[in-house]
Parts: structure tokens; C-alpha cells; sequence
């Protein structure tokens, strides 16, 4: 009986290799298509489940995102349209200090007064994590009313060194980016000087060599107009990242912008995308784990911190 059983494997075998070989090459690749659902549901409208496992702890969030020297004719990825120019509102509350759009750039500089390039905050500001967000969420919402959403920048923790100062020395591409024509350089930091950090905002100083620190003052548009002298005595002036989108039609953010029932358009990323029953690619429901790191008992694993569920858009 073991013999008959051997004999009929090895029989079965040599079929399969024979029907292998027969085929054309490609074959096995070219016009199939890959369900994308369950087989026994066949077409029904079954939604997917999508199980996140981020890895958002030091360096992975702290990073610089955009790398490289900057470029007014490379677009950067951030929460700032990179064909529009921001003018900083500050506010004696600090609550209410943001970027408004104030027009459209011109290559992606911008010339008007107290303007600074989108590209090039972009570049200067952006951490890995915030394109995470872009992209899922349509990034982090700080500011959420019907008719206004400002996204903020991620707060840097000061770990590990992994932002290092970004720096321009050309003093036409800081003209472009920057309101300061006169500078020769300029200087951003993002996770703060030695082990002060900077929550969501940003120091910067026009020089591209500054002193380690000189002191800090808030970053007031009407009262910083040039270099010289360099903020009054005081090195470094600091402005918070945080920013208005969807505002206006001109240059609206289509992959961005969605319009919402009150007329007013909202940042959507991916996970709202797949949250919506008119969605020609389906729904999804999501759920969301993360590294645990228990030192008190050497364990190490996993940890649910969201259930799979619907998200409500």
C-alpha cells in the first residue's frame, strides 16, 4: 500500500513539472487579475481591515524630512503649498500666532512685503513624522473650526542631533525664500539649543555661521525688517509652525483640500478617504497597534492602542 501511495505522488509530480514546463513563458504573470477581496464574498461591499503598526519614537519622528541643501526650484513636501507665500500673524497669545497664505509665489520665491516662500518653510521645518500625517490624516489638526483648520508641526523632543541647523549662504536664494534682501545667510533650528527645546516652533537667524546662542526673542514681522544689526543685539528670533490651509480657491491643494458640506474645505488624507461609503475604492476599518517598551520588566512587544473600527470623517 506505501508503495502504490509512493508511486502515485511521484506520478502526480511529474504532471505538475510537465504542465509547468508547457507553459509560455509569462504566463503565469500576464492577464491574471489578483482579487482584492475575500473569494467567498465574491463582489460583495464587504470593507478591509487595515492594521497600523507606526514607528514613531526617536529618530524616526525627530528626523529631518526634506534633505539635501535647498533649492527654490525643487518642491518640498509639508504642510505649507509650496506655490504660495506666508506672511507670520503674531499675536500677544501665543495660541493665535500662525502663517497665513498671502499670495502665490513666483517659481517659489516670493518678493512682497514680510513674505516667506511655502517651499522653503517646507524644507527649513518639516519632520518625518509630518508627511506620516499628511499623507494618513491630512495632518495634525491644532486648529479645527467650521470654517478654519490650521495644521501644526510636530513637537520635537531635542533627542539625538538628528535635525541639524539648516543653512543657506547664498544671499539671493534667502532674498527669495525670506523678506530679508539683505541678508548674507540664514540660519533655522528646529530641536533648540543645547537641551532646550522648541515644542512646534522654530528659531532662525540671518547668518549662516551663528553664535551658539545669543539670547531669543518673538518673532514680530512689523519690528524684524532687516539684518543689520541682527535683531537688535538679540541672535536668534523664534516663530511657531503652524500653519492655515484649504483657504481661498486660488491654489487650493486639490490632493489636499476636500469640500465639506458647509461649504468650506478641509485637509483629508487617506484614512478619511477610505472612511467614506462613496468611495470607488472601498472602505476600510482601522485599527492601530505600537511598541510597547516596559523596562520595569524587560518585556518587550506589542500593544493595541486603537480597536478596529470605522473612523467617523
Amino acid at each position: 500500500m506505501k508503495q502504490q501511495h509512493a508511486r502515485i505522488m511521484i506520478a502526480l509530480r511529474g504532471v505538475v513539472i510537465a504542465v509547468a514546463c508547457a507553459m509560455p513563458l509569462g504566463a503565469a504573470a500576464d492577464g491574471i487579475d489578483v482579487a482584492q477581496r475575500p473569494l467567498i464574498l465574491g463582489d460583495s461591499d464587504v470593507p478591509g481591515n487595515l492594521f497600523l503598526v507606526p514607528s514613531i519614537e526617536w529618530p524616526t519622528m525627530n528626523s529631518v524630512a526634506n534633505i539635501g541643501d535647498y533649492s527654490p526650484t525643487t518642491p518640498y513636501v509639508g504642510y505649507f503649498n509650496s506655490a504660495r507665500c506666508y506672511v507670520y500673524q503674531y499675536d500677544d497669545d501665543e495660541n493665535e500666532r500662525h502663517w497665513a497664505p498671502a499670495s502665490a509665489a513666483t517659481n517659489q520665491e516670493c518678493s512682497g512685503e514680510h513674505e516667506w516662500s511655502g517651499n522653503f518653510l517646507n524644507w527649513a521645518a518639516t519632520q518625518t513624522i509630518d508627511p506620516f500625517r499628511l499623507a494618513l490624516m491630512g495632518g495634525y489638526r491644532i486648529r479645527d473650526t467650521e470654517s478654519e483648520t490650521w495644521l501644526q508641526k510636530a513637537r520635537h523632543t531635542g533627542q539625538g542631533n538628528q535635525y541639524p541647523d539648516r543653512k543657506i549662504s547664498d544671499g539671493s536664494i534667502v532674498a527669495g525664500a525670506t523678506p530679508f534682501n539683505d541678508a548674507e545667510g540664514i540660519t533655522i533650528n528646529i530641536d533648540g539649543l543645547s537641551a532646550d527645546t522648541l515644542r512646534s516652533s522654530m528659531r532662525f537667524t540671518l547668518s549662516d555661521e551663528p553664535a551658539i546662542s545669543e539670547g531669543t526673542r518673538e518673532y514680530v514681522p512689523d519690528e524684524i525688517v532687516d539684518a543689520s544689526p541682527v535683531f537688535g543685539g538679540i541672535q536668534w528670533a523664534e516663530a511657531d509652525v503652524r500653519v492655515a490651509v484649504c483657504v481661498g480657491d486660488a491654489l487650493m491643494r486639490s490632493e489636499l483640500c476636500q469640500s465639506y458640506p458647509t461649504g468650506n474645505y478641509k485637509p483629508e488624507g487617506l484614512i478619511q478617504r477610505f472612511s467614506r461609503p462613496d468611495n470607488p475604492d472601498g472602505m476600510l476599518r482601522f485599527s492601530l497597534f505600537s511598541y510597547l517598551n516596559d523596562s520595569n520588566t524587560h518585556r518587550d512587544g506589542g500593544v493595541m492602542r486603537s480597536p478596529k473600527k470605522f473612523v467617523r470623517t
